[in-house]
């Protein structure tokens, strides 16, 4: 288990004991949380070399989840990294009834861009750690958390060496987006929270913007795809489960993320 301190953030790579630390920002005139563990191996690999860069991963809950849930589904399989839960903050769906409840932004300009801000102060902060190899920083997510990553893809190509959305959607078909990132997307068959075909627009997208000769295959079969004469890969992984994350698919994104190394321009 996690020990959970608060802590500054330095210039150089220092790490708070028990490997995670809180990081609270003032955004917009809102404060903004998130919660940083450092895994095992990257904090060994701090104390071998204080110079190390290690890769920094973010992953952004569901409508309606938090940072601590999504944290116990991934932080244990992010020993390498740094990894980073981002908190939301109350949004609703008009489809979805009146509720207003944590989330993220799903469009390049909506809600004021205010987790566009979160992400930008918070990733600020956690550069100037001097622990982040700035060329190996990822997103993923699950649902709305999926959706927010797809924002970042587009608007945030210039930091981010790649996205793995899980069972979300978007980009948003009239996003004008950057460079080539590259991304995994996972769906399930018979998700009736966001129908499959969400997955496939997106799927779509990310081979257009990244150039592919040939997008991966949508086909409903369970398992993994890739696209052809991309720019930057794209991966479609298909399982035949409902709105949710099998375990396989995650340690899928987690290993396609881990691999990606952004490529200078």
């Amino acid at each position: 288990m996690w020990a959970v301190v608060t802590m500054a953030l330095a210039t150089t790579c220092a790490v708070a004991d028990g490997g995670a630390f809180d990081v609270k920002l003032n955004v917009q005139g809102v404060e903004r949380s998130a919660h940083v563990v450092v895994g095992v191996k990257a904090q060994a690999a701090i104390k071998a070399d204080p110079d190390a860069k290690l890769p920094l991963v973010y992953v952004w809950h569901g409508w309606g989840g938090s940072s601590a849930g999504i944290e116990k589904m991934f932080a244990p399989v992010l020993p390498d990294a740094i990894a980073v839960f981002g908190q939301g903050l109350p949004r609703r769906f008009p489809k979805l009834g009146h509720r207003a409840l944590d989330g993220w932004q799903v469009e390049t300009n909506d809600l004021s861009r205010r987790d566009l801000a979160f992400f930008d102060a918070l990733h600020s902060k956690l550069l100037a750690t001097g622990c982040v190899d700035a060329r190996r920083v990822t997103s993923t997510g699950f649902s709305n958390g999926a959706m927010f990553s797809n924002v970042l893809a587009c608007v945030r190509s210039d930091v981010l060496a790649g996205v793995a959305p899980l069972s979300g959607g978007g980009p948003p078909a009239k996003a004008r987006c950057g460079r080539a990132v590259p991304a995994l997307v996972v769906h399930g068959t018979r998700d009736r929270v966001l129908p499959f075909a969400r997955a496939v627009a997106s799927v779509e997208h990310h081979s257009k913007t990244n150039r592919c000769s040939k997008a991966p295959y949508t086909t409903t079969q369970h398992g993994c795809r890739d696209g052809i004469g991309c720019a930057a890969a794209v991966r479609f992984c298909v399982h035949h489960g409902r709105h949710r994350l099998p375990t396989s698919m995650r340690d899928e994104a987690v290993a396609f993320l881990l691999a990606q190394k952004r490529r200078a321009p």
